[in-house]
């Protein structure tokens, strides 16, 4: 599976994340804001771990941003898109989009036939790479009550309605 990736960055590389990398994960997903930042043994863990399914740009070497996501337990046919951490000085270059593409052009993806994440319903840039996501894709674009307020122990967390891009057969 190959997908057009443009990216107004020219020299954006990218590479699925070692455990060297995991602290500048956990660096980035602070800096990007809007995030619920993980320990940083979590993102240590997604380069030990989960690397196959996560993905690291880098622009000259410098960490740009970053996309984690897992093939759900159960489901071998998803991909659940955990977070994704954009830089400041990269956003607005697709970049988000770029990501999980490269992700879903790996092997390890190959079976994949539906892309999932949770987005809340205040988060319209993410709301935006997820739809623009399925377009490209050319996959439909769903959304379904899934993780509530009431879930979470403090009570103010939005919900996380749950987004599913089902592909079509023939990726």
């Amino acid at each position: 599976m190959h997908w057009r990736m443009k990216i107004k960055q020219t020299k954006m590389s990218f590479n699925a994340p070692t455990i060297e990398e995991g602290h500048l994960l956990h660096k980035l997903a602070k800096q990007a804001g809007g995030l619920d930042v993980n320990t940083e043994y979590a993102y240590l863990l997604l380069g030990a771990h989960f690397s196959d399914t996560c993905a690291m740009a880098k622009s000259g070497g410098d960490p740009a941003g970053f996309a984690s996501a897992y093939i759900v337990p159960g489901k071998p046919d998803t991909l659940f898109v955990w977070q994704i951490a954009v830089g400041k000085n990269y956003r607005g270059q697709v970049l988000a989009k770029a990501m999980i593409k490269q992700i879903l052009s790996r092997d390890v993806c190959k079976n994949i036939k539906n892309v999932e994440a949770t987005v809340s319903p205040s988060n319209d840039a993410s709301m935006s790479v997820f739809r623009s996501l399925a377009k490209d894709l050319d996959g439909s674009f769903n959304t379904a009550e899934y993780i509530k307020t009431s879930h979470f122990s403090s009570g103010d967390h939005e919900d996380e309605p749950l987004i599913q891009i089902k592909l079509p057969s023939n990726n």
